[in-house]
């Protein structure tokens, strides 16, 4: 070998070896963000339930029973895929926490992953990939469906997935990895959850626009369904229909309920700001009086970046942005008008949209100050990114806190004098509980125990048994 030849391979080494690292750091602080919002020995609820009553079923009648509790059922707006998994975790781990949720988790981590590689294909280096993570880690109100067994992160997962695969140029979508992604996003996310159709429409949208307007690419009829690639679009259709056809699309209950009564207007805006921009408000509790100054403060802003070094792909971002509150909006209005509740788990997939948007119009921002040597917009760009880490880190910190809380309070339970006689009375009595807080609170005294899910918990679904 050469001398030209060894320092060529040097100097790859020397260049990779860093990357490798940076790589391992990012694994770390995303499973650190994973691990602070997984929900660790938090009392399952009652929504949680649901799917952990599903595990005393036998094998032969758990796929009647999802039929049966979905459509205009106590299982209504699922398509049963969560419900499903959850019942085979429960008959291979027993009544266990961490298994209950590990679907959401195992979502989280492709959110995250899929926001690291967007960003990767946008051009940005490794602080912003880092930061992007922080980033998440700020959003407690969308984090929190991370430790929870219920498919809310699911949408927010396969949206974030189906926008970095569509970002991708076509000439990587052939490598393994963007194929995997591509096909978990759009076929998986039919499967996931209701409103992902709507998500994925946009998203398509939103896509075949950038190309056009950022890419300057000129695409014909051939070229706009090759870019959709329709061997992911027909057979994600094709999944969506059939899987809604048995659950969901079979109706809906009938409700009466005003839309504002858990959140009222107010509320709804703050858990909107908090929900949306999570990683510039590190409180859900926000006076009025900040709500106008958050909006005035980010119009100024936004001002001084047009003004300053905008781009295209400034305007794609901010687009982006408004994208992720749009589908905020529509859902709310589409609570209102079947006179349901507006909750903000509704908006877990806009969170994530928005989240991403947020830290791509910062980057993009820095980096065209950057190029056009404009040191006041860089320094602003610099102080968000410091803001959006120090929330980021003490939004994590506080989540790990609270598991800490919740080991305390579960260690004192199993730990107190009696624990096995109360044991022992849930079970017994199992078949005689009227509430749904018995239910929830004898499923939390069988988790801290273990083994395997109790038979008498199939009695919550009784009415959707075979007779």
């Amino acid at each position: 070998m050469t001398e030209s030849a060894i320092k060529r391979n040097y100097k790859r080494r020397s260049v990779s070896k860093p990357r490798v690292l940076a790589n391992i750091g990012l694994g770390v602080l995303g499973t650190v963000i994973l691990a602070a919002y997984s929900s660790f020995a938090r009392p399952i609820w009652i929504d949680e339930f649901l799917h952990f009553a599903l595990g005393a079923l036998p094998s032969d009648e758990i796929l009647s029973v999802i039929y049966e509790s979905t459509g205009p059922n106590v299982n209504h707006g699922q398509t049963g895929i969560y419900m499903y998994f959850d019942y085979w975790l429960l008959q291979l781990f027993g009544a266990n926490l961490f298994w209950l949720r590990f679907p959401s988790l195992v979502a989280a981590a492709i959110m995250l992953a899929s926001a690291v590689y967007f960003l990767r294909v946008k051009g940005f280096g490794y602080f912003w990939q880092y930061l992007v993570l922080l980033a998440f880690g700020a959003q407690s109100i969308l984090m929190h469906f991370t430790g929870e067994a219920r498919p809310y992160i699911w949408l927010a997962s396969t949206a974030i997935a189906t926008l970095a695969y569509y970002q991708t140029p076509l000439s990587r979508r052939n490598r393994l990895p963007v194929m995997l992604l591509g096909a978990y996003g759009v076929l998986f996310g039919a499967i996931a959850h209701p409103y992902y159709i709507v998500f994925f429409g946009l998203i398509a949208a939103f896509s075949l626009w950038t190309d056009f307007y950022v890419e300057r690419n000129r695409l014909d009829l051939r070229g706009y369904l090759t870019f959709l690639n329709p061997y992911l679009v027909i057979p994600g259709a094709a999944l969506f229909l059939v899987v809604g056809s048995l659950t969901w699309l079979r109706g809906n209950p009938a409700f009466d309920r005003s839309a504002w009564d858990l959140l009222g207007p107010i509320g709804a805006l703050r858990e909107g700001i908090n929900g949306h921009f999570g990683m510039f408000v590190w409180t859900r509790e926000i006076p009025p009086n900040y709500i106008v100054l958050f909006f005035v403060a980010s119009l100024s802003v936004l001002l001084l970046f047009r003004l300053a070094s905008w781009s295209r792909e400034a305007t794609a971002s901010f687009v982006l942005i408004a994208l992720g509150i749009g589908t905020t909006v529509g859902v709310s209005v589409i609570s209102a008008m079947s006179s349901y509740w507006i909750l903000s788990r509704q908006w877990v997939g806009g969170m994530a949209i928005t989240t991403l948007g947020v830290l791509w119009l910062v980057a993009v921002i820095y980096r065209s100050a950057d190029v056009n040597a404009v040191r006041s917009v860089k320094l602003i760009a610099i102080g968000f990114s410091a803001f959006v880490a120090f929330v980021g880190i003490f939004q994590i910190w506080g989540s790990v806190n609270q598991i800490a809380s919740w080991i305390a309070t579960q260690n004192e339970i199993s730990t107190t004098d009696g624990i096995a006689g109360d044991i022992d009375i849930a079970e017994s009595k199992i078949n005689s509980l009227d509430s749904d807080i018995d239910w929830v609170d004898a499923a939390n005294l069988n988790i801290i125990q273990g083994n395997e899910v109790w038979p008498g918990f199939a009695e919550y679904y009784a009415g959707y048994r075979r007779q």
